[in-house]
């Protein structure tokens, strides 16, 4: 029961971590410090064209701003929690009907 409540807890700080990296991924920066778990991107290293031709926002934009502001939403972050729970059904699904 100990180690449930440790897992959960490491859990909930990685996708918290993973969460709010959207605000680095989004103007292109794909390695930062800060977190306690997760410190860059989980994609492959981009190419220079893949960095060319994608639609970066500016960081500190207006855009930016807004997409931070709703993902470091404090209500949200709290629901957090609340998806460690969820467990998805779908490969007992697939399993059952083969």
């Amino acid at each position: 029961m100990e180690n449930d409540v440790y897992e959960r807890i490491y859990f909930l700080q990685l996708l918290k971590e993973k969460w709010l990296s959207v605000q680095n991924h989004i103007v292109n920066v794909h390695q930062w410090a800060g977190n306690d778990m997760f410190h860059q991107c989980s994609h492959p290293p981009l190419t220079n064209e893949q960095k060319r031709s994608t639609a970066w926002l500016k960081k500190g934009s207006k855009a930016h701003k807004a997409i931070c502001s709703v993902v470091s939403n404090d209500r949200l972050l709290s629901d957090l929690k609340k998806m460690t729970k969820f467990k998805h059904t779908g490969m007992t699904i697939i399993y059952i009907y083969i």
